[in-house]
């Protein structure tokens, strides 16, 4: 994805805001981040996915998670 500082925004190729111009230090940081995220993988930098990912991570600290080993015994889990 192409980014341009316009404005005291980043926007995208489409002219859509991506976020707020705060230094140019950190607009440079940030082009040079997002030149190394694949465009199809934006969604998992999201901060809704992202807060998913905390969950998960709390979850599998606190063993609050089951390991099986063949799909029938997950399906067996979720019945459950």
């Amino acid at each position: 994805m192409k980014v341009a500082f316009k404005e005291n925004f980043i926007v995208d190729e489409k002219g859509k805001k991506r976020g707020v111009i705060i230094d140019m230090a950190s607009y440079l940081k940030l082009q040079k981040v997002l030149q190394s995220i694949d465009v199809d993988q934006l969604w998992f930098w999201s901060q809704e996915w992202q807060k998913k990912e905390r969950r998960a991570d709390q979850a599998i600290k606190k063993g609050n998670v089951k390991r099986v080993d063949q799909v029938e015994d997950l399906v067996l889990e979720l019945q459950r």
